[in-house]
């Protein structure tokens, strides 16, 4: 209590993340691959490209790469963009 005899509000607040299983993280990885192969096939490339840079939680890129060979046809596509040096 104050020297005015009022209280002073007292709060406290907690905030967490919550904890998300490796199971959802690797469902919602794999669906954001399959999302970037279907952009690939429309020729929409230049959306999917980022996915492919170094991050700290790499699944979504691997699993990407991994379907790579079943999207890219002809495999050429992915050629010139490696070898046009485009970030």
């Amino acid at each position: 209590m104050s020297e005015t005899g009022v209280e002073s509000p007292l709060t406290t607040s907690v905030w967490h993340r919550p904890l998300v299983l490796e199971e959802v993280k690797d469902r919602l990885a794999r669906r954001q691959a399959n999302a970037a192969v279907a952009l690939l096939r429309l020729g929409r490339e230049q959306r999917v490209w980022p996915i492919l840079q170094h991050c700290p939680d790499p699944r979504t890129r691997s699993y990407l790469i991994h379907r790579l060979v079943d999207a890219l046809d002809p495999p050429r596509r992915l050629r010139c963009r490696l070898h046009s040096g485009k970030e």
